[in-house]
């Protein structure tokens, strides 16, 4: 049950990271400002990721 959890969890960090990728990569394409937002969505995204990973080492 909870490795399961967790890997839906990972999934689904996964997703987002592709889709906050775009916007930033979209933003960055057109030339226009840099989005904080979606870089700070990316950096909570990654260090839930992080927190997942290190707590499967125990």
């Amino acid at each position: 049950m909870v490795t399961t959890f967790i890997s839906l969890l990972g999934s689904l960090a996964q997703a987002n990271f592709v889709w906050n990728g775009d916007i930033v990569l979209n933003v960055a394409m057109a030339g226009g400002g840099i989005d904080w937002l979606g870089l700070l969505g990316l950096a909570i995204i990654i260090g839930v990721a992080q927190a997942i990973a290190s707590r499967k080492h125990y």
